[in-house]
């Protein structure tokens, strides 16, 4: 689960991962933008977060970020790889 709003319809920075193994959500540090309706998707073993809306007024967000969970941190998408929208596995979360 990744961004998300408030009651205010205001988005989010939270993120969370379910963990297969133990069925448990976990909280990941915040993410760099606050969005909603992101999509997401893994790849070589971190997480990848882009595009969704910034605000109750539906301002789109460009580019994405990347979450590695050997450091626990999310960076920005490289140079030159802001638009992952048209790879094979891709999720959108529309909730």
């Amino acid at each position: 689960m990744l961004g998300g709003f408030d009651a205010k319809g205001k988005s989010s920075r939270r993120a969370y991962v379910l963990d297969c193994k133990s069925h448990q959500w976990r909280r990941l540090p915040k993410m760099l933008i606050a969005r909603k309706g992101a999509a997401a998707n893994v790849i070589d073993g971190k997480i990848y977060v882009y595009v969704g809306f910034s605000s109750v007024y539906n301002n789109g967000v460009n580019g994405g970020e990347i979450y590695d969970p050997k450091t626990q941190t999310w960076e920005p998408f490289p140079q030159g790889e802001e638009d992952f929208s048209n790879k094979e596995g891709v999720t959108r979360c529309d909730f």
